[in-house]
């Protein structure tokens, strides 16, 4: 594994269902231990798709679904779905802070999606 614009991402490119990751991130000046598993992963001619879940040790419970799309017209999407909230009083206080980093978290991805993209 290794991190990239701060996402973690598997050096072989190859996402298993099951597989568990953990990854340190600095949230507003504080370091936090996350942890996800892997809970299916999809595979078509045209679509490659994950699901992970979150596990004890993350700042918040939820799923995030991340799909790459090829469609009939050429064009290639990345989406990412998620759900999410607050397993604590500390978290539900910050809620609004979460969110927007679970933004900025998005457009991340997005950026090392087109780096990744671009590098084939």
């Amino acid at each position: 594994m290794f991190v990239s614009d701060g996402l973690v991402i598997p050096t072989d490119r190859t996402v298993l269902d099951g597989s568990v990751w953990a990854f340190a991130a600095r949230v507003y000046g504080v370091w936090a231990v996350n942890t996800c598993r892997v809970v299916y992963v999809e595979r078509t001619d045209r679509l490659a798709a994950f699901a992970h879940g979150t596990l004890p040790v993350h700042g918040v419970r939820g799923e995030e679904r991340f799909e790459v799309r090829h469609h009939d017209d050429d064009r290639v999407t990345f989406t990412i779905a998620q759900a999410s909230w607050p397993p604590s009083v500390w978290v539900q206080l910050g809620l609004p802070l979460v969110r927007a980093y679970q933004r900025e978290f998005i457009v991340r991805a997005g950026r090392v999606f087109r780096r990744g993209v671009r590098e084939g």
